[in-house]
């Protein structure tokens, strides 16, 4: 609140108490009042310097004042100066440009006198080229100029140099077109190309182009009639791939022959009109030598044959072989197309890059091309070779898909294997067949050629051959066991000499007959040999197909180098297709495989476990002394693993047979898990179980390149939990973080597995937290 509000209403304050403190108010404001009249008395001596020095500063305010007005005056006069000054230049500059233009006028004048005159004499003495050059500059000289000079000539009596070089020009251009048309009449070469290259001085580019496109497709024409003259049908195997290989040559000849002529005196771009015009000739000849060929070779009557249904195991009336050659041609024809369709693309891109590339200064006489720019999908897509090259196609991929399954039926109908041969016959035969059909198809650098021969190579794989290995094992591995005679006589042996050392059985038992190794009747002992020739067949079959794969990849890499986008794609795609049929095998082989296990491992490494029901493990130190290395019965089973495993290397492929090593592993650590849960141990003999299953890892791990460690490791830690020394051991090894070992028993299998110890007691192992 201020002073006066303060003051204006104290006198009518009657309250003593508002009074005081009114008062107490009025005395705050005036401690207040005073500090600030105190601090701007301070500030006294400071404001007198500050005002005693801008008086010091008036005089020179004043003169910068005048030094700014002169100096506003000085610019004003520099502008009005510049001003005057630019527009002389601009108008000197428009004279210069005016002098200029007369000068260029002037010479263009005195050139036009001069072209007239050199152009007239150098007709008259028949010197065209000089002639041609007079023309071309007149033909450079601003039209302008010449109407005007035609306008203003000095004498209306005289013929004006436009009108006179006009007319020089046409008669010119009518030389050219008479001289030239005469010199191919002659076929006189000197004179075309003379002609040729005058054409792009009197501005005739295209016209000039195009008579010389049909020279050199007439001399393609007549280079051509005698591609198939003189030969009767078949006196060549090669006659039609060396036609159409001698046209492609010829027309790669002439392009290179005449392009560096038309890219120096008609520019770049032309050589695509060039090409273009050529290819109007190759289609002709090309379709021709096609035509010849279909008719000669018969292709259509035969692709007729094969397209005809044949039922059951009726043949066809064409023989496979028979279109072995017919195909190579086919394919060989393909491949030149393709290899001419690629010249073609090299020569028009780098027209069509130069034509980018350039200027209109930089092209003869200033007319630039009129390219193109979809000249070779043209040629490539919808130019008359291109359509016969697909129908080519076509006939091609349907006989070779009749060649390729007729020549696997054929194969599989002749499967045979020789004495002690793993591998049957169809195998090599049916590989040696797709082998030689993707290297053919892939021959016809045709993408869509090789991925339709992949697709049907597929096919037949999954199909055709593998149905017919296929039937052989859904009927089941045959009964009758193998045909183990060695083993029944060295197994009788041997468990009748361990009876005598092996303690006595429990009451209730008895022992168990070796008769189960029986050897199967000569029928049945055929028709599993084939079952085991069968499984080889597959697995090297897998390993063909996967060696196909890797032929065909590395193949296609180096000739579709340059394919990319969707052709790329669909390449891979196939490719992947055809590496999964090595899926379908290994599926076959596992199936194949588990029915051995089942019909003769199972039983006979159950009857060979169900020994160890007849072994007390409840040990003492001599006890494990008598049985070192192993029990009688680990030795008796080993031995009987010995003589099949040795047997059954005989009869597998070496992938076979380490995938037999395996379920052989796998089948008796599930037998003897199966035995020895039902037995009583102490702690020697865990300790000798322990030894037994050394003794059988080591064994099964030496006769396969595989590890057999994983089909054991639940024996293994069974043996483990039997050879702690006391229950509460088992904390330092179960658990995560208390050991490496990854368990692959549940808590209530470990539970169950200790039991088996008689010294531990069933409170202790309740008491494990697992």
């Amino acid at each position: 609140m201020s002073s006066s509000n303060l003051l204006q209403d104290a006198a009518l304050l009657v309250d003593e108490e508002a009074i005081r403190d009114r008062l107490a108010a009025l005395r705050d404001l005036e401690r207040r009042s005073d500090g600030e009249l105190r601090q701007i008395i301070g500030r006294r001596n400071d404001m007198e310097i500050k005002i005693s020095s801008l008086g010091r500063l008036l005089p020179q305010l004043s003169k910068l004042g005048n030094d700014a007005r002169e100096l506003c005056e000085m610019v004003g006069s520099t502008c009005a100066l510049a001003e005057n000054i630019s527009s002389k230049v601009r108008e000197l500059d428009l004279a210069k440009s005016h002098l200029q233009l007369t000068i260029k006028r002037v010479d263009d004048i005195v050139d036009l006198k001069g072209c007239m005159e050199g152009a007239q004499a150098a007709l008259a003495g028949e010197r065209f080229e000089e002639a041609a050059a007079f023309i071309h500059r007149y033909l450079s000289i601003d039209k302008k100029l010449l109407e005007s000079e035609a306008a203003y000539s000095v004498d209306a009596h005289l013929v004006s140099p436009y009108e006179s070089l006009n007319q020089a020009q046409d008669n010119l251009v009518q030389i050219l077109r008479n001289r030239f048309d005469q010199a191919v009449l002659n076929n006189n070469k000197a004179e075309i190309d003379r002609f040729f290259k005058l054409f792009p001085f009197v501005m005739l580019h295209e016209e000039g182009l195009s008579k010389y496109a049909r020279y050199l497709n007439s001399q393609i024409a007549k280079g051509c009639d005698s591609l198939l003259i003189g030969k009767q049908e078949g006196d060549d195997a090669t006659r039609y791939v060396d036609a159409i290989t001698t046209l492609f040559e010829k027309i790669a000849k002439t392009i290179e022959n005449a392009q560096p002529a038309v890219e120096t005196h008609y520019g770049p771009g032309y050589v695509v009109s060039l090409i273009s015009q050529l290819q109007t000739e190759c289609d002709t000849q090309a379709s021709r030598i096609l035509q010849h060929f279909l008719e000669g070779r018969r292709v259509t009557e035969k692709l007729a044959a094969v397209a005809k249904p044949t039922t059951g195991k009726e043949e066809s009336i064409v023989e496979p072989l028979t279109l072995d050659p017919l195909l190579v041609e086919l394919t060989t024809l393909m491949g030149r197309c393709d290899l001419y369709f690629r010249f073609v693309a090299k020569k028009i891109g780098a027209d069509i890059d130069a034509f980018n590339a350039s200027s209109k200064d930089e092209v003869k006489g200033g007319v630039r091309a009129k390219v193109d720019l979809h000249a070779l999908e043209k040629i490539q897509r919808k130019s008359d070779l291109s359509r016969e090259l697909q129908s080519l196609t076509g006939k091609y991929i349907s006989l070779e898909e009749f060649f390729l399954s007729a020549s696997v039926r054929k194969a599989l109908s002749l499967d045979s294997r020789g004495p002690n041969e793993k591998v049957s016959t169809a195998v090599d035969d049916v590989f040696f067949i797709m082998s030689k059909v993707s290297r053919r198809a892939l021959s016809s650098c045709s993408v869509d050629c090789f991925c339709a021969m992949l697709n049907h190579i597929g096919s037949n794989l999954v199909g055709a051959y593998l149905q017919h290995f296929q039937g052989h094992l859904d009927s089941g591995y045959p009964t009758g066991g193998l045909d183990l005679t060695a083993l029944h006589g060295k197994l009788q042996m041997g468990l009748s000499s361990l009876a005598a050392t092996a303690q006595p059985k429990p009451a209730g038992r008895t022992a168990t007959s070796a008769t189960a190794f029986i050897s199967a009747a000569p029928a049945v002992q055929e028709a599993q040999q084939w079952f085991m020739v069968v499984l080889n067949n597959l697995q090297v079959s897998t390993e063909y197909a996967a060696r196909l794969v890797t032929d065909c990849t590395s193949e296609s890499t180096r000739v579709f180098s340059n394919v990319v986008g969707k052709d790329r794609s669909k390449l891979d795609s196939c490719l992947s297709d055809l590496g999964a049929c090595q899926q379908s095998f290994k599926r076959q082989i596992s199936a194949g495989l588990v029915q051995v296990r089942a019909a003769v491992v199972e039983p006979k490494i159950k009857e060979l476990a169900d020994e160890f029901l007849s072994v007390h493990f409840e040990l003492s130190e001599e006890d494990l002394a008598t049985f070192d290395p192993s029990s009688p019965c680990m030795s008796a089973l080993i031995a009987a693993l010995k003589t099949m495993l040795n047997e059954c290397s005989e009869l597998f492929t070496k992938g076979n047979f380490d995938d037999f090593v395996l379920l052989v592993a796998e089948t008796c650590a599930e037998q003897l898990e199966r035995v020895l849960a039902q037995l009583r141990f102490n702690r020697i003999g865990g300790l000798q179980l322990e030894r037994d299953l050394r003794v059988l890892s080591t064994y099964l791990a030496a006769a396969t390149q595989w590890s057999v460690r994983d089909r054991l490791i639940r024996l293994s830690q069974m043996s483990t939990l039997l050879n702690l020394e006391k229950v509460s051991e088992l904390s330092e090894y179960w658990g995560q973080g208390t050991s490496p070992l990854t368990w692959r028993l549940t808590p209530a299998e470990a539970r169950r597995f200790l039991k088996l110890r008689v010294d531990f007691k069933a409170e202790d192992i309740s008491r494990l937290k697992l």
